[in-house]
């Protein structure tokens, strides 16, 4: 959404780039497969261009940018499927395929959210800090300094993104890419379904939000 982007494929390095000025910033490990119904963790890279977060099987490894120097891994109880970073700054929230999700800030100890029953699809933050994450077809919304669940939301169908305006009043959820379904607008401020985005012909991959409306 910014200036830098994470390209990764299976079994080769993913680069991250700082699109201003069409620099390779580092050659980093390839975000690994998960066995079964899963699409794998996205490569994640901070907002200032300075941390990339890279999902590893059981481990998400954090390296210095630009360069490839690794400064901590975040283990799980299972393989990771879900890695974003805040709007700004390095706290960083993970999500695995047992339902565990886990919040990490700069020199402390990861802070565990309270499990989902399924495994986690996607996880990011809202620009409030709040920490939502799509696991199976119930929505989240988490208060992560109390650890506290502020919405459970039932969904149609396993989400593969989560967009939010810069405002973080809605967000748009785009289905993963087996499910036929349309994606659907909410409301972060009344935790509700506002509708369903119909209309397009076949699947839709991506969606945005134009400016701060």
């Amino acid at each position: 959404d910014r200036r830098f982007i994470a390209v990764s494929c299976w079994d080769h390095d993913t680069r991250v780039w700082d699109t201003l000025h069409d620099r390779l910033l580092a050659k980093l490990p390839s975000v690994t497969r998960i066995d079964g119904d899963w699409t794998s963790a996205f490569p994640a890279v901070s907002a200032a261009g300075d941390r990339a977060a890279i999902a590893r099987g059981n481990t998400v490894e954090i390296y210095e940018l630009p360069g490839a120097r690794l400064l901590r891994a975040i283990p799980h109880r299972a393989a990771v499927n879900a890695v974003a970073f805040a709007s700004s700054g390095h706290d960083l929230v993970t999500g695995a395929i047992d339902g565990s999700l886990l919040v990490t800030r700069d020199g402390r100890d990861p802070n565990a959210l309270p499990t989902s029953p399924d495994g986690i699809d996607v996880a990011g933050f809202l620009p409030d800090g709040r920490v939502i994450a799509a696991a199976g077809h119930r929505l989240r919304l988490y208060d992560a300094d109390r650890k506290a669940v502020l919405a459970d939301l039932e969904i149609p169908s396993r989400v593969m993104l989560l967009r939010t305006s810069l405002d973080g009043r809605r967000l748009i959820t785009i289905p993963n890419y087996t499910t036929p379904v349309p994606p659907m607008l909410w409301d972060l401020e009344q935790y509700r379904m506002v509708t369903l985005l119909e209309g397009h012909v076949g699947r839709v991959f991506s969606a945005r939000f134009v400016g701060d409306g």
